[in-house]
């Protein structure tokens, strides 16, 4: 930054400050010409303003602790939903295991059996053995 706009933000800075005082010095003089019951109506209204907020964030902090309570309620829920998910996952998982397993030994005794003969039909890969 250049000297001189350094010199300009000081002046900026300055002079908003020159108002700020005049504006209060004006509205302190102004308060002081008010008439004692101007001035104690205002300071009421002041003292009732500041009570209805007082009010008003004791009865937004109690909502606000309510509905975290709430929150709170419904996270352990759905963490509940999720652990019992997961715990059907691994038993969809295990039934899935358990079902290959049984398909492969079906097949394996399908094979056995195969060569065992029934009746009179030849056994499977076995020549047929002609009675004489």
């Amino acid at each position: 930054m250049g000297m001189l706009q350094g010199r300009a933000a000081i002046v900026l800075v300055l002079s908003l400050a020159v108002i700020h005082v005049g504006i209060a010095w004006f509205l302190y003089r102004l308060f002081n010409v008010l008439s004692p019951d101007v001035r104690r109506a205002w300071s009421a209204s002041i003292e009732t303003a500041v009570e209805e907020s007082n009010h008003l964030v004791v009865d937004m902090t109690q909502r606000l602790d309510n509905l975290a309570l709430g929150t709170q309620g419904f996270a352990g829920a759905m963490h509940h939903v999720a652990t019992a998910s997961e715990e059907q996952s691994d038993s969809i998982d295990k039934i899935a295991g358990a079902a290959t397993s049984l398909s492969s030994a079906a097949r394996r005794v399908a094979r056995l059996v195969g060569t065992f003969k029934l009746g009179d039909t030849p056994a499977r890969g076995m020549p047929a053995v002609q009675s004489p």
